[in-house]
């Protein structure tokens, strides 16, 4: 029986993983994530193709499908991040004298790089936590030969600086909310202006060598295994079927913020359906009782595949079609396109599950048709 429900476990992970991480690479598209930066963190490069494609250039793709399988079988199923957010700001700012001051791996021997962000995305992996990444704009006086990368999660509150240069300290920063504007008092500091701070907890890690002992430190760091006096004894663990914002993402396909949009209206009439319980690593979180989960669920349920007769398509098929590739500003010139349209044809847009059984957004035949027309007149380039 034992051997019964092993397989049965396993045969459920390797479930989950393809459904979550083929909802994390359709995401990932459709925001237009750079992906030959994510597969290097993820040293997946060789699951990269590019095609042809006449005279716009080669499209690339990404194959999921062997990605996947090669994930499974090895035994490592790395997560994808959630999102990936390009910004024009430098991560970590050089100080005046340079990247070399208090914080770095100054006098190592090393100097062929280290590739911490894949240390790192194989900790969070192991833990089974969801991530987000950003990535910053190089800095032209900086000593540093890389550039930082930020990591947040979500679940554990914490925003993690890595960098894969040899003579580069790792940060984590603890205690920090998911908005934008929290992480960029974090980032926008120098390195010594961080480690200096009265404002944030912060540890500093060192690369010694040896990776085994890098993910366990950073491992402990984000569990606080080290902080056993941050313990919340004010808050019970959550109730087996009590469920936090995140769950439903995954359970869902939805976003963050469609999720507590859609928890507002009960807020009022059923208070009792949100509390403060503490998650599986031991911080506090919201979460929805099972009352709440089940209406969410009924809700989703009236979310269907669009009708094909009518030709809806999402931005990443009309890309796709015309053999575009799906950037950041050619994303937003679509959109730009559709906004004409919303007011005198909202039936236009409708809400349909797309093929990795997300719900997003689709825009039917009609539009679809006006897009090209207005791209073909100059939009594309």
């Amino acid at each position: 029986m034992t051997e019964l429900n092993n397989e049965r476990e396993r045969a459920a992970q390797i479930s989950n993983y393809r459904q979550e991480t083929s909802r994390n690479i359709e995401s990932l598209l459709h925001s237009g994530a750079p992906l030959e930066q994510v597969a290097a963190i993820l040293g997946a490069e060789k699951f990269l193709q590019h095609e042809a494609a006449g005279r716009r250039g080669p499209v690339l793709h990404f194959d999921v499908g062997g990605y996947m399988n090669e994930q499974i079988e090895h035994g490592t199923f790395l997560r994808m991040p959630d999102s990936f957010i390009e910004m024009d700001s430098v991560i970590l700012p050089p100080d005046e004298r340079g990247s070399l001051v208090k914080g770095s791996e100054v006098g190592m021997r090393e100097t062929s790089p280290v590739p911490r962000s894949r240390y790192l995305v194989e900790a969070l992996s192991e833990q089974g936590l969801h991530y987000n990444m950003a990535s910053g704009t190089p800095s032209q006086e900086s000593m540093r030969k890389s550039d930082y990368l930020m990591f947040y999660l979500p679940d554990a509150k914490k925003l993690i600086l890595v960098n894969d240069e040899a003579s580069q300290a790792t940060f984590v920063v603890h205690d920090i909310e998911s908005k934008m504007e929290d992480w960029q008092k974090v980032y926008s500091l120098t390195k010594s202006q961080l480690k200096d701070s009265q404002e944030y907890r912060i540890d500093t890690v060192m690369y010694l060598g040896d990776p085994d002992k890098w993910k366990q430190k950073i491992t402990e760091l984000i569990l606080n295994v080290e902080q056993p006096e941050k313990k919340y004894s004010e808050y019970e663990k959550a109730p087996e079927d009590w469920k936090t914002n995140r769950a439903l993402v995954d359970e869902l396909g939805r976003s963050f913020e469609k999720v507590k949009n859609l928890a507002e209206p009960f807020r009022i009439e059923h208070p009792d359906w949100f509390k403060i319980y503490l998650n599986k690593i031991g911080q506090p979180n919201e979460h929805y009782s099972p009352e709440f989960v089940e209406a969410i669920r009924e809700s989703s349920k009236k979310i269907t595949h669009p009708p094909e007769r009518e030709g809806w398509q999402v931005i990443s098929s009309i890309a796709q079609e015309l053999s575009v590739p799906e950037k950041k500003v050619w994303h937003k010139r679509v959109q730009r396109i559709a906004q004409k349209f919303r007011s005198t044809h909202p039936e236009w847009f409708r809400i349909f599950l797309d093929k990795a059984e997300k719900p997003m957004e689709h825009y039917r035949r009609e539009l679809v048709e006006k897009i090209k027309e207005e791209l073909d007149r100059g939009e594309k380039t």
